[in-house]
């Protein structure tokens, strides 16, 4: 079933063994699939008479069981008000979701998708740390970006349409996930909750 989802045979087969080995099914495989970087799962291939359970709970960190969450940064280097701020994430969050629903993502991101949405949909604001030119914040939204994109997290970007506060392309805001934490914290650790 995980390789007719569109996941790579050897990676379907660690993932069955694990679940099979922690008493899950399916449901319990794609979340491994989900929560752990793939590279790792191949790192830990079980050998037919390891034990699979403590393989499991020793690659899928205790943290990321199910914490999962979005996060959605805003440009400091643009001084919007708070209105448009609210305005900006909303575009975000509506992108996002849109894009996660959508089956280009893939079956391993719209499982997470739906689990994200059974948790109620986790939510983090914050902002660039750059705050004094707008140059050095988009620099620093090109490289969370990157990072996300590199870690393969779902990524928008927010460009206004320039009727009120900012120039018609601006980009105000970037949005990713959602993720398992450790991974978004990867990306995002760093940045402070918009105040």
């Amino acid at each position: 079933m995980l390789i007719a989802m569109g996941f790579a045979p050897d990676l379907a087969e660690i993932a069955a063994r694990m679940a099979e080995a922690n008493g899950g099914g399916v449901e319990a495989a794609l979340q491994i699939l989900d929560e752990t970087p793939h590279d790792l799962l191949l790192q830990q291939q079980p050998l037919p008479n390891a034990n699979v359970a403590t393989t499991a709970s020793s690659i899928i960190p205790a943290s990321s069981s199910s914490s999962l969450k979005a996060i959605f940064v805003v440009n400091r280097g643009l001084k919007l008000s708070p209105g448009k701020i609210a305005a900006q994430v909303a575009h975000a969050a509506l992108a996002l979701a849109r894009r996660n629903e959508a089956s280009a993502v893939g079956p391993q991101q719209s499982a997470l998708y739906r689990q994200w949405s059974q948790e109620h949909e986790k939510i983090v604001v914050v902002t660039t740390n750059s705050h004094k030119a707008e140059t050095t914040a988009v620099h620093e939204m090109d490289d969370l970006l990157n990072k996300a994109h590199a870690l393969q997290i779902p990524t928008v970007e927010i460009h206004d349409a320039g009727r009120t506060e900012v120039m018609c392309g601006t980009r105000t805001v970037i949005g990713f996930g959602p993720g398992p934490a450790h991974i978004i914290d990867q990306v995002s650790g760093d940045l402070r909750l918009l105040h």
